[in-house]
């Protein structure tokens, strides 16, 4: 998939930071994606499976296909979820080259952003979806990200993040671009929805399943390759942490946007 390296990292950590990502996220990612029963779904970059749990859930009768680039990842997917998948080790563009693939659906959650080129997996997506099979993509943007109370030193560490990302060939910012990238890919009748999570403390679950548990864990895992790189120093990155931190105590707010895009091939 031309994919950068994850910089996010593959250890114990992010595994359950992605569960919890997808648990706490599910209800506002997933409403109106269910694919009926008998209909071939192809998820790429499935990962540990945390998203591939509540596409299960909410398409019980579909028949999923979940690849991924990483062998490990998909250990830890099929102990999550078992064997009603198809799981596969393979690259999107590996699969797209083979004959008699066919997909009515396609759902790409959190994948482009770890791409060099998102508009040319997007086109090589096209040769594997059926003629009128639909597209569905999900992407964050941590430019979208507003909380109280604002904080320099706070930004400062999520800078860091989209830093490492760009440097990487990646984008952190892609959410914004998900209209764009599937128009210029060659897709009809698409439309893109922001879908924005807001917490504070008449929200708990969503202050510790999204705002501790997603966000600032998400930031402060790259700690080590900011500090290397010459980013931050130790006391601004520990500074920045405990701004962001402060936002999910009693009186803090945090405001985020994901972007859905949906298509037709």
């Amino acid at each position: 998939m031309t994919a950068i390296e994850y910089v996010h990292g593959y250890g114990p950590h992010e595994t359950r930071r992605l569960g919890d990502q997808a648990d706490t996220l599910a209800d506002l990612l997933h409403a109106g994606t269910a694919y009926p029963p008998g209909s071939r779904v192809l998820e790429v970059g499935c990962g540990v499976g945390a998203q591939t749990a509540h596409l299960v859930r909410s398409s019980p009768g579909a028949h999923l296909t979940s690849i991924d680039v990483d062998e490990r990842s998909l250990a830890l997917a099929r102990a999550r979820v078992g064997d009603t998948v198809d799981w596969r080790h393979a690259d999107l563009f590996d699969l797209a080259g083979e004959k008699g693939e066919e997909y009515d659906h396609a759902f790409v959650c959190f994948v482009l952003e770890h791409l060099r080129e998102p508009e040319r997996a997007l086109e090589r997506l096209r040769r594997i979806i059926r003629p009128g099979g639909t597209i569905t993509v999900i992407e964050g943007d941590h430019g979208s990200a507003f909380f109280h109370p604002d904080s320099p030193a706070a930004h400062t560490v999520i800078d860091c993040l989209v830093t490492l990302q760009r440097r990487a060939g990646g984008d952190a910012l892609i959410g914004r671009r998900v209209e764009p990238l599937l128009t210029a890919a060659g897709y009809h009748d698409v439309r893109a929805l922001p879908c924005t999570v807001y917490a504070d403390r008449t929200r708990p679950a969503l202050v510790e399943g999204f705002t501790r548990n997603t966000f600032t864990a998400m930031v402060a895992g790259v700690r080590d390759e900011a500090l290397a790189a010459g980013l931050v120093t130790e006391t601004e990155w520990r500074q920045g942490i405990a701004a962001l931190e402060r936002t999910a105590e009693p009186g803090g707010t945090f405001l985020y946007t994901f972007f859905k895009g949906t298509a037709v091939n």
